[in-house]
């Protein structure tokens, strides 16, 4: 199977991947690929599209904290800022089935809008 894969060039005012259709290692059945997207942008990505559960709310949503997010996904993460994100960043392959069950919308299409993002920005630059 083909999947969409990111060969990173630099030049001197950006990081842009180049899309390429390149055969890589594919993750176990049920898992997803998140190889060559940045962690912390996949963190916000999730975070902003779940909610805070019920028995937790108390109070105003929390702002994004950029640090904290860079601290979080080099491992697991459980909540992050008082919303369920369930997964360990800090690997290539990702188990996105907590995810889906807590949050308004499957980990999968946020990944791979992320990736699609990333295309057309590159093509804009």
């Amino acid at each position: 199977m083909l999947l969409l894969f990111f060969l990173w060039s630099c030049n001197a005012e950006t990081i842009c991947p180049n899309v390429l259709f390149l055969p890589f290692v594919e993750c176990p059945e049920g898992l997803i690929s998140i190889r060559g997207l940045n962690p912390t942008d996949v963190l916000w990505e999730l975070w902003w599209n779940t909610r805070i559960p019920g028995y937790t709310l108390f109070g105003p949503e929390p702002p994004y904290d950029d640090e904290a997010a860079e601290r979080a996904v080099k491992g697991y993460i459980d909540y992050f800022l008082r919303k369920p994100i369930k997964m360990d960043l800090s690997k290539e392959c990702i188990n996105p089935r907590l995810y889906n069950r807590d949050s308004l919308l499957w980990a999968e299409s946020l990944i791979e809008s992320l990736h699609a993002r990333m295309a057309q920005q590159c093509q804009a630059d």
